[in-house]
């Protein structure tokens, strides 16, 4: 979501306590642009049994945000707002190169988790405790990086790697492999998915 929640009031930036308003400011085309404001009744922290209800429904206003900028925020509206899935940042102004600033560093932090879950998912089969016999969870795979086909993930360990039993947990079998003249397929389905067990064909002599 290309959109940053500013919390404020009239005369500026301030603690989230003394705020009274969100401005949420939106990229469009890299440029940054108001798109609207949210005003709210601002919070008495001395009203400890309300303080919860009434951050909850403040951040209820920018929910299609998930990114928060302003003065101070801490202790019970940091928690809150962070287990609701936002990331915070301080500033002392706003003007679209610090709003730019914010957007490029949420990007680079997202590449670099990404690069990291990249580099801890097996990406290709694995061997097991047992000799021969290989296993390569194909759906987490793929629900973490749709880009990865069956394709991409196997033909290089099916064409290069000997191999007793493949056994691939995939969503369903690959037509592809149903069609290559090397492999036994055989499927096992089970309450938590398909199981493809592939096991190369035993020529005859």
């Amino acid at each position: 979501m290309r959109k940053i929640a500013v919390f404020r009031n009239a005369a500026g930036l301030c603690p989230f306590f003394e705020a009274d308003r969100w401005e949420v400011h939106e990229r469009k085309e890299a440029v940054w642009t108001l798109n609207r404001e949210a005003h709210f009744a601002r919070i008495d922290p001395g009203k400890i049994g309300q303080v919860r209800g009434r951050i909850e429904e403040i951040l209820m206003l920018v929910i299609d945000c998930k990114v928060l900028a302003g003065g101070e925020l801490g202790g019970v509206a940091y928690a809150m707002a962070d287990r609701s899935g936002f990331q915070i940042f301080e500033i002392r102004e706003v003007t679209p190169a610090i709003l730019e600033e914010i957007w490029q560093e949420i990007i680079n932090v997202d590449e670099e988790n990404r690069d990291r879950a990249l580099r801890a998912t097996p990406k290709a089969p694995t061997e097991t405790a047992i000799a021969g016999v290989y296993y390569l969870d194909l759906t987490t795979l793929q629900t973490e990086f749709p880009e990865v086909s069956s394709k991409k993930a196997l033909m290089d360990f099916l064409g290069g790697t000997p191999f007793v039993e493949l056994q691939v947990e995939c969503r369903h079998t690959p037509p592809w492999l149903l069609r290559d003249p090397r492999f036994e397929v055989a499927e096992i389905k089970g309450d938590g998915g398909l199981t493809v067990v592939i096991r190369p064909k035993v020529c005859d002599q």
